[in-house]
């Protein structure tokens, strides 16, 4: 595996290379991929002054971008894999697609602030 596939806990400020889509709180920053050894896998604003952060994927082994984007909302898709316990249909382990639009990784979001529509 590549290691700069594997994402750390520490998303440099301005890193395009994981930024999925814009923060919705700031809107200045972009929400980037990101995994912290506590609070699993999320996307935290690059924003020094935001610093917002989103739960997603809980319990994932690796989340990494990938070069499409969504159709709909053109952020940026997401490739989730799990080992075990994967909250996909079906029992498959792994997933590409967008954490807005599509219902199975949409589901796996914990900030309810997010979640609502």
């Amino acid at each position: 595996a590549k290691k700069h596939m594997f994402l750390s806990a520490k998303t440099p400020r301005h890193d395009d290379h994981h930024a999925v889509n814009f923060c919705i709180r700031c809107f200045q920053g972009q929400f980037c991929v990101q995994f912290h050894p506590k609070k699993s896998w999320g996307l935290k604003c690059n924003n020094e002054k935001c610093n917002f952060r989103i739960g997603i994927l809980q319990g994932a082994g690796h989340v990494t971008t990938v070069a499409d984007k969504c159709e709909e909302c053109q952020t940026v898709k997401l490739n989730a894999m799990y080992k075990t316990d994967s909250p996909f249909p079906a029992g498959t382990l792994t997933r590409t697609g967008c954490i807005l639009c599509d219902p199975v990784l949409k589901s796996t979001i914990v900030n309810f602030f997010f979640k609502s529509q």
